[in-house]
């Protein structure tokens, strides 16, 4: 096994594999007597949460999105495979999941902490270990609002235009990979609740609707980021949208405004045997004031219509 770490407390015992190979699978074929659909599911990736029960295991498939590197724009998902008897948890995954390695060192040597979380049975252990994976993506979601509340403040600074669409656009895309993790868990953990109950016993039932709210905790600060980066992104637009009409605004103005200069050049432009003040000795400067006068009586029409 390339990385198995075993913990045993209370008559439970707990194992974490990070990437089984078919040895690996054919072990715990041996030791916990597992169920050959299981052993072929644990060989391949599945893309979709999913629980079954089998005679005395049950069998559950959870995905928890880990945020992206600096640089990296998508975020990663690791999928954690669930091997549950009633006196043993299995974990398996590919790739190293810091949450686990954090959890197994933090109750390796603690024996007070060990004993009350391994309780009566694997319930309790599965209990705290997938309310840990949640809290590690809450953590990640408080540090997602902290980015969202820069841009808020970016935006009401009027701040770079661009830089403000790509910053909105970069933790949308990072929610929405957060959202299509995350959505489909909540039919397997409902799931999950119902059919515990009946195979750790009624009295797990408090644990198991524990881990539906740490899943309903989650969803509704995804809820609440994807409301408010869509309320910043219309904002944005709005602002966008103002500034561009103000620019055509005073673009049209300037047009009106300088359209006597050019029509007063074409017509002293044409080629006709007459024009009136040509040739006078003051000609030039004849059409000059006309064409000043007919700039400032543009000017002053537009300002009374408070148009500047």
């Amino acid at each position: 096994m390339e990385a198995m770490q075993k913990l045993t407390c209370n008559g439970l015992t707990w194992v974490d594999i990070q990437n089984p190979s078919k040895k690996d699978i054919t072990a715990l074929k041996r030791i916990h007597n597992l169920h050959p659909l299981v052993a072929e599911e644990l060989l391949l990736p599945t893309y979709r949460p999913r629980i079954e029960m089998y005679d005395e295991q049950m069998f559950l498939v959870l995905h928890f999105p880990i945020r992206a590197k600096r640089g990296e724009r998508h975020t990663s998902t690791h999928e954690i495979d669930f091997i549950i008897g009633k006196t043993y948890l299995t974990t398996t995954h590919y790739g190293e999941v810091a949450v686990l390695k954090k959890l197994y060192n933090k109750l390796t040597g603690n024996e007070s902490l060990c004993k009350q979380n391994f309780g009566s049975n694997s319930g309790y252990i599965l209990h705290y270990i997938i309310s840990e994976l949640f809290t590690m993506v809450l953590e990640e979601l408080d540090k997602f609002a902290v980015e969202i509340e820069k841009v808020e403040a970016l935006l009401q600074k009027k701040h770079n235009a661009e830089e403000i669409v790509e910053a909105i656009s970069s933790l949308r895309y990072e929610l929405l990979d957060y959202r299509k993790a995350l959505k489909p868990q909540q039919t397997v953990l409902n799931s999950l609740k119902e059919r515990g109950k009946i195979f750790f016993e009624n009295h797990m039932g408090p644990y198991l609707s524990d881990i539906t709210g740490e899943y309903v905790r989650v969803w509704d600060a995804l809820e609440n980021h994807k409301d408010t980066l869509e309320a910043l992104n219309n904002t944005n637009e709005s602002l966008l949208s103002s500034r561009s009409n103000e620019i055509m605004r005073r673009l049209t103005i300037m047009a009106f405004i300088t359209f006597p200069l050019t029509l007063i050049a074409s017509i002293f432009g044409m080629n006709t045997r007459w024009l009136p003040f040509a040739g006078n000795q003051n000609d030039f400067w004849i059409i000059f004031g006309i064409m000043i006068f007919g700039v400032l009586f543009m000017f002053g029409y537009f300002k009374s219509r408070h148009w500047l």
